[in-house]
């Protein structure tokens, strides 16, 4: 997540990215789920903007990093994240990722979540150039680039496929990171479309004024009674 292809790099450019989505979204609770080797739910769903954006901050390599990045952990974490919610309530998930994966059993996942009507909106933080992958010693400073057995130089680039499988098969939706806010605004109007659904599908309950039967009713009475 240090590639430097997305500015100044994947992670920090992710985070920034999140921020802003979450500034913008009017969802009813966010949460924060992070994984690479294995998934933790880094801040449970809330409603408290502030305690999501203080543990997003917290986030870093050391946080996530366990050599490999397993889809399957992460979305098994998201399936208990939502689990116990009702059928109707909108389930929604952002991932953020560079596509690569070495889980396994992933179809099977993706096959529950699309069961329970969550959809994944997945969100790639990386190109298909790629860049190298930066070594950095115990003071953060770099120490060149990380290297495979055969001593060059290792490449770490966007694998889209996996990403857009994912959004297919849960009706998502696959956003590629840009340089501006569009893939923001993107992900924005996607969330935007089911609340305005949720809303618009509400049923209310009005009451019906009846009382001018008993008006009616009550002046007949004193008409017969002026009649007699």
């Amino acid at each position: 997540m240090l590639a430097q292809d997305c500015t100044p790099h994947r992670l920090a450019c992710a985070k920034q990215k999140i921020k802003r989505l979450v500034d913008m979204l009017e969802a009813e609770r966010v949460g924060l789920l992070v994984f690479s080797g294995a998934a933790v739910m880094q801040c449970p769903l809330t409603t408290d903007r502030q305690a999501f954006a203080m543990f997003l901050d917290a986030l870093s390599v050391e946080t996530i990093s366990s050599g490999s990045t397993s889809y399957t952990a992460a979305l098994e974490k998201l399936l208990e994240a939502f689990s116990g919610f009702a059928p109707e309530r909108t389930k929604l998930a952002i991932l953020c990722t560079d596509g690569e994966d070495f889980s396994s059993n992933l179809a099977s996942v993706q096959a529950k979540l699309a069961g329970e009507k969550i959809r994944v909106c997945t969100f790639a933080i990386a190109t298909e150039e790629g860049a190298p992958v930066p070594l950095y010693d115990q003071n953060h400073r770099q120490q060149g680039f990380q290297k495979d057995e055969q001593g060059r130089v290792v490449v770490s680039k966007l694998n889209k496929n996996i990403m857009q499988q994912i959004a297919r098969d849960t009706n998502g939706m696959y956003v590629a990171v840009s340089s501006d806010d569009s893939d923001v605004g993107q992900i924005k109007t996607w969330v935007s479309s089911f609340e305005k659904a949720r809303w618009d599908e509400r049923e209310v309950n009005r009451l019906q004024e009846k009382y001018y039967y008993y008006t009616g009713f009550a002046w007949l009475l004193l008409l017969a009674e002026w009649l007699l």
